[in-house]
């Protein structure tokens, strides 16, 4: 979407537009639920939290200023509502305090295990499963993660966000971002490998 069909669809939207507002939903819900569930102990609490970020969209959008893209803005509501809904239940305090150690080195773009981690699977191993199987581990490592690491992996890698982006939604550090990247890729990598060659000494 150019910059000036999204000026169009605020522009709809600030004025009421049924339908634009229908296509907004269409458009971000999917992607809304994956990060509420990313922010959020149980699937209700996350289904409340995307609610409650559509009445507070609605509040809103009128304000709307346009110094970050919509899809930006509203990720950065519905963290917010996470992070209100945080504060009421203790539960969440893991999540708001991060379980990144101070000592731990940070995995830069050019350490040979993140290379590694971001480099496709071999193809023999594709070959043995179907894609669905291969989709289904890789979505089930996903939901396995850290809730921290969790969300920066939805945000880069399926949402497309840029480091600038995550780092000033979930207000963390250009450094602890990539750490959480690093730590994801590497598990879902791992996770997988072994789900797709369980058995490696048998296959000798």
């Amino acid at each position: 979407m150019t910059s000036d069909d999204e000026a169009t669809w605020v522009r709809r939207l600030k004025q009421g537009d049924e339908a634009a507002f229908e296509r907004l939903i269409d458009t971000y819900y999917g992607a809304m639920l994956r990060l509420a569930r990313s922010l959020c102990p149980d699937p209700a609490t996350a289904e409340d939290v995307v609610q409650e970020t559509w009445f507070a969209i609605l509040s809103a959008i009128a304000r709307f200023e346009g110094r970050s893209t919509l899809k930006t803005w509203i990720f950065a509501i519905l963290t917010n509502q996470a992070r209100k809904r945080a504060a009421k239940d203790r539960r969440f305090a893991a999540w708001l305090l991060g379980d990144t150690t101070e000592d731990e080195a940070i995995a830069g773009p050019d350490c040979a295990t993140a290379q590694a981690a971001m480099s496709p699977w071999p193809l023999d191993a594709e070959a043995k499963v179907h894609r669905d199987q291969v989709l289904t581990i890789v979505q089930e490592a996903i939901e396995n993660l850290p809730s921290n690491q969790r969300t920066v992996v939805i945000l880069r890698d399926i949402e497309g966000l840029e480091p600038a982006e995550v780092c000033e939604l979930l207000k963390i550090t250009d450094g602890n971002q990539r750490v959480l990247l690093h730590r994801g890729r590497v598990s879902i990598r791992n996770t997988a490998d072994q789900a797709l060659n369980p058995n490696p000494e048998m296959s000798r």
